[in-house]
């Protein structure tokens, strides 16, 4: 099966969005601060196809949750949680879509500027017209070494149609 199209690009913005956050949390690593931030985003016409084919509209609201605390030696974590709330339609045939999608990512980094990236995501569009139902798993974990070089990777990514 095809990637549906615009789907990397969603499973994109929660890796993005907590790499800046966890450069942003550095200063809260060097001075043994907590950091939480909690906010809700709307997503405007986010397009996507279907198991059936259809180019379906999908808007609504993300939530967003960041926390990350760290040390005066320089150890840090940080954590965001995505949790979106969208519905979609699909242009061609009209059927009713209901998207929810949750994202764990995690960073933890050693004094040395060391870190551990790892992601998990899971988006269920379901239909609302008895079509089949899109389901898709994304995993990422990445190490880098002090100088930032990636020492080692995994990527899963699966599209599973069910209904």
């Amino acid at each position: 099966m095809n990637t549906p199209k615009g789907l990397t690009k969603l499973f994109l913005l929660p890796v993005t969005l907590l790499l800046l956050a966890s450069a942003g949390a550095a200063e809260a690593r060097a001075q043994a601060t907590v950091i939480t931030s909690n906010t809700e985003v709307p997503i405007e016409f986010f397009n996507a196809d279907s198991c059936t084919g259809d180019q379906v509209t999908i808007n609504g609201t993300s939530h967003l949750l960041f926390h990350a605390n760290g040390s005066p030696g320089g150890h840090g974590n940080e954590k965001l949680e995505i949790n979106f709330a969208l519905q979609g339609v699909s242009a061609a045939s009209g059927i009713k879509y209901v998207v929810n999608e949750t994202v764990t990512a995690t960073t933890e980094s050693s004094a040395g500027g060391a870190f551990v990236f790892n992601t998990v995501g899971h988006l269920n569009v379901v239909s609302q017209g008895g079509t089949e139902n899109l389901l898709v798993r994304t995993e990422i974990h990445a190490t880098f070494n002090a100088n930032g070089e990636l020492t080692s990777s995994k990527f899963v990514f699966t599209v599973e149609c069910q209904g």
